[in-house]
């Protein structure tokens, strides 16, 4: 997953949902995006929602990004 040089989503992170559902709603998605956060429940690891959702790895990893950067999610380390 670093091939385009980064790291910081790891495939054991777990995304969680930095926002209420009502304010994520306001968000311009697209339809990979809204169906990427839609697998988002602060349980299921990067590396589960890649393996669930048939869209290319590095598409996910792009879309998560894409995701944390707008404030809809939060990238943590797993659970102890």
């Amino acid at each position: 997953m670093a091939e385009d040089g980064g790291d910081d989503v790891r495939p054991d992170a777990i995304p969680r949902p930095a926002r209420p559902a009502r304010d994520l709603l306001r968000l311009r998605l697209d339809a990979r995006a809204g169906f990427v956060l839609s697998m988002v429940d602060g349980h299921t690891t990067v590396q589960t929602i890649i393996d669930v959702c048939g869209l290319p790895d590095a598409e996910v990893v792009a879309l998560l990004r894409t995701l944390r950067d707008a404030g809809a999610i939060t990238l943590g380390p797993p659970a102890a």
